[in-house]
């Protein structure tokens, strides 16, 4: 289920979220993991600002098969979207760009119709393995033609592409540990270059 809301009474332990929109989420995309604490001593966050796309955020992009996007309309408020895929499903064009394929989903189209009309955005990556984040803003524009990414990104009907303004990477930012139990078995297939 999809929630939009805003965040009420803030509590010691939590949050209240007075619901706005609730709606059913296409499954598609997402994989499968299950979670425990993550073991040993617990690390003190480190965070670092970042300008350009460093080699150590590329790297973790790269085998990302999942982030998350944050678009806003000016007059409805924020929206927070996941995308999914094969690792491999993101890419850098350079070191302050990023592309990646929008495939068939719940045809909503909450991401395109907000950044049609502000392309303002934020992405976030988590490593699962490593609990690092990454959290970049920029904007985005869509790339209706996918003719000339059809050989990385099979059965995408747009590509975003997204440009880098500032960013944050974070290490040791989740207590969580992830581990994959299955990739969705709608993942397209990524095609990945040696």
């Amino acid at each position: 289920m999809r929630l939009n809301g805003r965040i009420g009474e803030i509590q010691p332990n939590g949050f209240q979220v007075r619901a706005e929109q609730v709606y059913s989420n296409c499954p598609k995309y997402i994989q499968a993991r299950e979670w425990t604490l993550r073991e040993g001593p617990s690390v003190e966050p480190v965070a670092q600002a970042l300008e350009t796309l460093s080699e150590e955020v590329v790297t973790l992009v790269n085998k990302a098969d999942t982030f998350f996007i944050a678009t806003q309309h000016l007059q409805y408020g924020t929206d927070v979207s996941h995308r999914g895929g094969m690792p491999g499903f993101v890419r850098a064009e350079d070191d302050r760009t990023l592309v990646f394929p929008d495939y068939r989903g719940n045809a909503m189209f909450n991401t395109l119709g907000n950044a049609v009309c502000y392309p303002q955005a934020g992405l976030l990556f988590m490593d699962f393995d490593s609990g690092s984040i990454v959290q970049l803003t920029g904007t985005v524009e869509i790339l209706w033609d996918v003719t000339p990414f059809a050989h990385w990104f099979q059965g995408a009907q747009r590509i975003i592409r997204f440009h880098l303004e500032r960013g944050i990477i974070t290490s040791h930012a989740m207590s969580l540990s992830w581990r994959t139990v299955q990739y969705s078995p709608a993942n397209p297939i990524v095609v990945v270059e040696s």
